[in-house]
């Protein structure tokens, strides 16, 4: 009904249209003509309704294209309106051409794409094929902000599967710590190197003037905020006391703790796809994904435009959190969110890929299949950890202000292959062995 009024709207006052395209037109009668065209046969455009109808959901987003913007559709016509024989030339241009499009036009169910030039319908038909990020970031949720959240799972499978690979390397004979004291010795690297080193790190490398004002803001973990080279820097501060405690040789520590990280880099970088948090930069890429998290940065003038439609789509989407929270609840929103975002890399993936299988695989044949002296490992982790998160910033968006044109990222990187450099000369000069090679 509603759409059956917007097209009686259009069609109620073909004498006043008539009217305004004979002061426009140089042929009214050709003009008139071409209106007569369209609106003689409303049993061929009911056809098309039906085709349309016999599939609600392809209707409801060809109606929603049609009618989102009224505001946009005026503000066209009187740019036309404003220059007569502007409008004259366009008409007659249309007119003219619409011969050509007859056929086509019809029997895909009259596309508004045909109005468009060649580059912006295969823009907009890219665009809607993009997937729109609307994961949830919890795995089982009990109120609005109270749940289990994927990311803790990833911290807890990341864990567990450090153990499990510590007590593998230590029954084979690769490690110092005993397999029955490698559930404390990972306990112990979670809470004072990954957690601690890691939020610590955060707040030193990317959030240091908030960190300097509100030193507090440091225990808010809710709110989100982990630095992967903060955390490698606290496993390796928390490693060397652990080995003075023990009396346990420090490199030997280090490169069994190494061959496990990468799981937890993969598994934590899986958790920022699912957050939609830090995401890649702009791509046509086939397999792009559009963030809504990207809203939050937005420009104002793009952010009121998408909560001024949002708005009337629902009126408890008065907000960007709420926009993006519900990203996947309503098709009318996710149709107003692939206009207004821009599709990006999925850059968490690259780096769960280059930094978690890649780096394990290297570091698990090296620890496995060859017989190195310890510190090797931890070198070659630092220097391939770096190289890798240098090539996996190249598709990420920067979160932080470039450095000597380097993402932050990839700057704290090159300090991570001086020291990765200094564990292999250590290893050189005054080498020690795995119990399983002494």
């Amino acid at each position: 009904n509603q759409f059956t009024n917007r097209v009686n709207w259009f069609t109620s006052d073909l004498n006043q249209f008539t009217n305004q395209a004979n002061w426009f037109t140089s042929d009214p009668n050709q003009f008139t003509n071409r209106v007569n065209w369209f609106t003689s046969d409303l049993n061929q455009f009911t056809n098309q309704a039906n085709w349309f109808t016999s599939d609600p959901n392809q209707f409801t987003n060809r109606v929603n294209w049609f009618t989102s913007d009224l505001n946009q559709f005026t503000n066209q016509a009187n740019w036309f309106t404003s220059d007569p024989n502007q409008f004259t030339n366009r008409v007659n241009e249309l007119v003219n051409g619409f011969a050509d499009h007859d056929t086509r036009a019809f029997s895909c169910g009259f596309d508004p794409h045909a109005c468009l030039s060649e580059h912006e319908r295969r823009r907009r038909i890219a665009v809607l094929a993009y997937y729109i990020h609307d994961l949830s970031p919890f795995l089982i949720q009990f109120s609005e902000t109270m749940g289990l959240r994927w990311y803790g799972l990833a911290y807890v499978m990341a864990f567990a599967s450090a153990y499990g690979i510590c007590v593998h390397l230590a029954r084979r004979g690769y490690s110092d710590i005993p397999a029955r004291d490698i559930g404390d010795f990972i306990t112990g690297t979670a809470l004072f190197g990954v957690i601690l080193g890691g939020r610590l790190g955060y707040m030193l490398f990317y959030d240091w003037e908030n960190f300097i004002a509100n030193p507090l803001v440091f225990f808010k973990f809710w709110d989100g905020g982990m630095s992967s080279h903060g955390g490698i820097l606290g496993i390796v501060a928390f490693t060397w006391i652990y080995s003075r405690r023990k009396k346990i040789p420090w490199l030997n520590i280090g490169d069994n703790t190494v061959v496990a990280a990468p799981a937890g880099l993969f598994l934590g970088r899986c958790a920022n796809f699912i957050n939609g948090e830090l995401y890649g930069r702009a791509t046509s890429v086939p397999w792009a994904v559009q963030f809504p998290k990207e809203l939050y940065d937005a420009p104002p003038e793009t952010t009121r435009e998408v909560l001024l439609e949002a708005s009337q789509i629902d009126p408890s989407f008065t907000n960007i959190p709420a926009v993006v929270e519900n990203a996947g609840a309503s098709l009318e929103l996710h149709a107003l969110l692939a206009k207004v975002l821009t599709p990006r890399h999925p850059s968490q993936i690259y780096e769960a890929f280059l930094e978690g299988a890649v780096l394990f695989a290297i570091l698990w044949i090296m620890r496995t299949r060859f017989r190195l002296p310890d510190g090797i490992l931890t070198g070659v982790f630092f220097i391939a950890y770096a190289l890798l998160r240098i090539a996996g910033e190249f598709f990420r968006e920067p979160d932080a202000p470039l450095t000597l044109m380097l993402t932050r990222g990839q700057f704290l990187s090159l300090f991570l292959i001086l020291i990765g450099v200094a564990f292999l000369v250590a290893a050189r000069i005054r080498p020690t062995w795995a119990p399983k090679f002494r």
